[in-house]
């Protein structure tokens, strides 16, 4: 919560001015110094959909006395309130596909991805941009070959969301009907605030052989996004009987022998 003085009081109390026109709103008469809700303001400007703002008369800077009807006399007196941006995940978003890898040209798209043709209009997740703040949901201009993307609406530059948003990805080979949100914790400032997006499970078969395999296609399995490692306990043989695969995730050991 940020106390900011965003203008002077109007009409003797009756309101007061603020940074946005949504944000006027008549001031009862408790006194200086009051704590009064002013608004909870649903998305717009820096505010993503699904959060909401609540705005407080923290402080009237100049000595009030009730006028003639009973007012706060203010006029002219600074108006300092405390804004507090609450940001939850209250709900998914649907996007088409997901790009797990990085998109250096965000001008140029390449609109083939995951097994889907993306088409203007349709909406992919960004979640492993080299710089990281760039991460997120962009929406496809016109293809003429590659796309542009440009920030979705309801996700836009500057708002802020909290760690644990989950956008639902709807299509793709291997990332179909997957929940991917932000693994980062506090509230996060879209395209200010470097965050990464991770699926909440994916699933994948694979043929277990001699020797050792690395699961390639799964590209966020671990916090430095490499693939698991399955290597053969017994090396160089292949079958079942012996010995097992263990798995090596960044360094870690996800699986054990025989599994």
């Amino acid at each position: 919560m940020v106390a900011e003085t965003v203008g002077v009081a109007a009409n003797a109390g009756v309101q007061h001015a603020a940074s946005r026109a949504d944000h006027v709103h008549a001031m009862p008469a408790e006194g200086n110094g009051a704590l009064i809700q002013c608004d909870t303001t649903a998305a717009g400007p820096g505010v993503a959909a699904g959060m909401s703002r609540s705005d407080h008369i923290h402080q009237i800077a100049a000595p009030v006395a009730p006028g003639e009807t009973g007012e706060l006399n203010a006029v002219g007196a600074a108006v300092t309130f405390a804004r507090n941006d609450h940001v939850h995940s209250e709900h998914s978003h649907e996007v088409r596909f997901v790009m797990t890898t990085n998109v250096a040209a965000l001008a140029t798209f390449v609109v083939t991805q995951d097994g889907v043709v993306g088409v203007e209009g349709d909406l992919v997740l960004l979640a492993q941009q080299t710089v990281a703040a760039e991460s997120g949901v962009y929406v496809l201009g016109a293809v003429v070959g590659t796309a542009p993307l440009t920030r979705v609406a309801w996700l836009p530059d500057d708002a802020i969301v909290q760690g644990g948003y989950t956008v639902h990805v709807s299509e793709g080979t291997l990332f179909a009907n997957t929940n991917w949100f932000i693994a980062d914790a506090g509230a996060i400032t879209i395209n200010t605030v470097g965050h990464d997006w991770y699926p909440e499970c994916v699933t994948q078969t694979v043929v277990l052989v001699a020797g050792t395999v690395t699961v390639a296609t799964v590209p966020v399995l671990d916090l430095v996004r490499t693939g698991i490692v399955l290597t053969r306990q017994i090396a160089n043989t292949s079958a079942a009987t012996d010995g097992g695969y263990h798995a090596t995730n960044g360094g870690a050991t996800g699986l054990t022998a025989g599994e």
